[in-house]
């Protein structure tokens, strides 16, 4: 099943550390789209797109923009357009509709889309130190998951907080962050383009 817990991964962003740059800062503000890739071995290359969406970086936030159907975050291809079915588990389009909204988004019943807008304040630094944490409401049928995210699950509440530390690429119209690590042996970039 697509990580129902994966957008939350870049959507609550806090950027650690001192001595802001102004120039820096002053490119960085504006509309950006952005894309997540996941490559092996390097940071070298795009690969296939994880993620993607809009966002707007002020002085002080950073507001993201996921828009996402049951397709989009189905891995399998969906039983007669409304059911998900993934490794023994299901997921209905009301289901589907409870995450989004659980997870503080709107669903729109006539087009399927669930649009689930995230801001995050941010300080900036030469190079960017970046904590993500995110509290999310999942059904108790999820609970696993979010166990083997490493979060812990109580009262309905599922809370995951990641730690990483990534690299930033500034020019006049294209913004990247990556992050290297290892799982199972094997050396993989976590990079994030935005593009204006």
């Amino acid at each position: 099943m697509k990580n129902i817990l994966y957008p939350s991964l870049i959507l609550f962003l806090i950027f650690g550390c001192e001595d802001t740059d102004e120039a820096m800062n002053t490119s960085l503000l504006g509309s950006w789209n952005y894309s997540v890739y996941l490559l092996e071995n390097n940071c070298d290359g795009t690969g296939e797109v994880e993620d993607m969406g809009t966002l707007e970086i002020t002085d002080t936030e950073f507001i993201i923009n996921e828009t996402e159907t049951l397709s989009d975050w189905c891995d399998e291809d969906l039983v007669n357009d409304t059911l998900c079915v993934e490794y023994g588990d299901s997921t209905s389009l009301n289901d589907f509709q409870e995450i989004c909204v659980d997870e503080g988004g709107t669903f729109d019943s006539i087009t399927g889309i669930c649009d689930n807008p995230f801001a995050s304040t941010y300080t900036l630094s030469d190079s960017l130190y970046l904590t993500f944490q995110d509290t999310i409401h999942i059904p108790e049928s999820y609970s696993s998951i979010c166990a083997e995210e490493g979060g812990v699950y109580a009262d309905g509440v599922c809370t995951i907080t990641y730690n990483s530390t990534h690299a930033l690429n500034l020019d006049d119209v294209t913004a990247t962050l990556t992050r290297t690590f290892t799982e199972n042996d094997t050396l993989y970039c976590e990079k994030f383009v935005l593009t204006k």
